[in-house]
């Protein structure tokens, strides 16, 4: 019996040694390659370093993605809004720029993709969406311009 309370002893001494800023940077980092990787297939025309930052041009491609479900609002401004706020987010949740509220966003878009791609949930959809709210809880960490910005 003490044999195996010592393993679990040094289990939590081990897990208690990793840093929480390399736990929430490496959550940041899983969560922008998704998203980043997901609108780069969606955007087209200004490129730099093989990544497109046109966010206001759409492929064709993304539109069929959409219109592959029914969806009872108007798809296009949505289409436009979920392209856009894959692009930002993504970017503010890899600089750790408002973590919390890119998070919340993140949620928000984790929702729309679920509603349009409804057989995605056990696949993908609930380990991002557990990803973020470990980000809405916990916020960027200690190497995010958050920290930087605004440390206590």
């Amino acid at each position: 019996m003490k044999l195996i309370k010592r393993c679990f002893a040094l289990g939590e001494a081990l897990g208690a040694a990793i840093p929480q800023w390399l736990l929430l940077l490496g959550i940041r980092l899983v969560l922008f390659r998704v998203f980043w990787l997901s609108v780069q297939t969606k955007i087209s025309g200004v490129t730099v370093g093989g990544q497109h930052f046109a966010f206001w041009s759409l492929n064709d491609s993304v539109f069929f993605q959409f219109w592959e479900y029914p969806a009872p609002l108007d798809s296009v401004p949505m289409i436009y809004a979920a392209t856009f706020a894959e692009f930002f987010l993504s970017l503010a949740i890899l600089a750790g720029l408002g973590t919390r509220f890119a998070a919340l966003g993140l949620l928000v878009l984790i929702a729309v993709i679920q509603f349009v791609q409804p057989t995605g949930w056990w696949s993908a959809h609930v380990y991002w969406l557990l990803l973020t709210l470990i980000l809405v809880r916990q916020g960027g960490g200690r190497v995010s311009l958050d920290y930087l910005f605004w440390r206590k």
